[in-house]
């Protein structure tokens, strides 16, 4: 799941607008092209189409945010300037927890500080168990 990782408030400056009461802590995005919306919330982001019933948004169409990208080209760029995140980069698991989730064992840990004799005990997101991994020897279970 894609989860934001700034305020609600700073999504306004990409064009994102409050989404009609009782929603209004979440925000939306219409994109003409692909007739589709992106949807915010403090929990998530996806993209969904974009339907005139639905009760969160405006009933027509007047997007006065016009751009020739999709949704997804979007979404994109909010990942790539770190506005948008993977949940698994939060999750945080120590290494043999991460050696179980994905399926990988580790014979020799040379990607990571191997004088921390809390190494094993330690917890790492996903990107700093990969970043160790790429330096490492292992196997597939």
């Amino acid at each position: 799941m894609l989860i934001p990782t700034k305020e609600m408030q700073e999504y306004e400056k990409y064009g994102f607008k409050r989404c009609k009461e009782p929603y209004n802590e979440c925000y939306y995005l219409c994109v003409a092209k692909g007739v589709q919306m992106i949807f915010l919330s403090p929990a998530m982001i996806t993209i969904m189409p974009w339907e005139e019933t639905d009760p969160r948004i405006h009933s027509r169409p007047n997007c006065k945010y016009r751009d020739g990208r999709m949704a997804i080209e979007i979404l994109c760029e909010l990942i790539q300037k770190g506005m948008v995140i993977c949940d698994y980069q939060k999750e945080r698991h120590t290494i043999p927890e991460w050696e179980i989730i994905t399926g990988i064992e580790i014979l020799d840990p040379d990607g990571f500080d191997r004088k921390d004799p809390k190494l094993y005990e330690r917890l790492f997101t996903r990107e700093e168990f990969d970043k160790g991994l790429f330096r490492s020897t292992i196997i597939g279970k």
